[in-house]
C-alpha cells in the first residue's frame, strides 16, 4: 500500500486496523482467515445499528463487527459488497472492512466497527477536507453503481496528530450485477 495513505493515516494502531500496509491478496488470505462469534454485548454497536437490526461480533483477533443477518438466497450478493470493499482498498480508500461472515450456519453482513468514529453528517462537509475527500470518493461510488451514497455512509475519526481521517462504509446498495 503506498505511503501516502499510511503517512496521512500515520498511527501504527489505525494502520494495522484498517490493514493498510499490506497488498491485497494478504489483506484477503487474512479477511477469510478470521472466525467470528456472535457478542450480545452491545458495548461497540452503535445505536443506529442496534434499531436497523446489526449485531455485534468479535473475530479472531479480538476486533468488534457489526453484523446482519441475511437471507439464504442473498450470499452472492453480499459477497460483492466484500468485492467493493476491496476496490476501494485497492484505490487506496480509507474504509471500514466489509465482508461476508458465517457464524455456525448463518451468513451475514458484516463491517467491522469504526472505534471512536462519529458520522460525518456531524460536520460541515462542504468544507475542506471533507468535500474533497467526498468528492474524490464519489468516482469510486460510479464504479460500484451505489445511487445511494450520502453522508450517512461515511466516518470521522482523528489521528494522533488530531488530522480528520473519513472512512467509508457500507456497501450495501451498490449494484455490480447490472449490465
Amino acid at each position: 500500500m503506498s505511503n501516502k495513505l499510511m503517512g496521512k493515516v500515520f498511527d501504527r494502531e489505525l494502520i494495522d486496523y484498517y490493514y493498510l500496509d499490506l497488498p491485497i491478496d494478504d489483506l484477503i488470505d487474512r479477511l477469510h482467515n478470521l472466525t467470528f462469534k456472535a457478542d450480545i454485548s452491545k458495548d461497540y454497536l452503535p445505536f443506529n445499528a442496534q434499531v436497523r437490526g446489526y449485531q455485534g461480533a468479535i473475530d479472531s483477533e479480538n476486533c468488534h463487527w457489526i453484523i446482519k443477518k441475511i437471507d439464504d438466497e442473498s450470499p452472492f450478493t453480499n459477497r460483492l459488497y466484500e468485492l467493493a470493499y476491496y476496490i476501494d482498498f485497492s484505490l487506496q480508500t480509507l474504509a471500514a472492512p466489509s465482508m461476508l461472515i458465517k457464524i455456525d450456519d448463518t451468513y451475514y453482513r458484516g463491517s467491522k466497527v469504526v472505534l471512536k468514529g462519529i458520522q460525518i453528517s456531524g460536520y460541515n462537509y462542504t468544507e475542506s477536507p471533507f468535500k474533497r475527500v467526498l468528492a474524490n470518493d464519489l468516482i469510486n461510488r460510479w464504479l460500484f453503481f451505489d445511487e445511494d451514497r450520502n453522508p450517512n455512509n461515511y466516518m470521522v475519526i482523528h489521528n494522533s496528530k488530531q488530522l480528520t481521517l473519513i472512512i467509508a462504509i457500507d456497501y450495501n446498495k451498490i449494484d455490480l450485477e447490472t449490465t
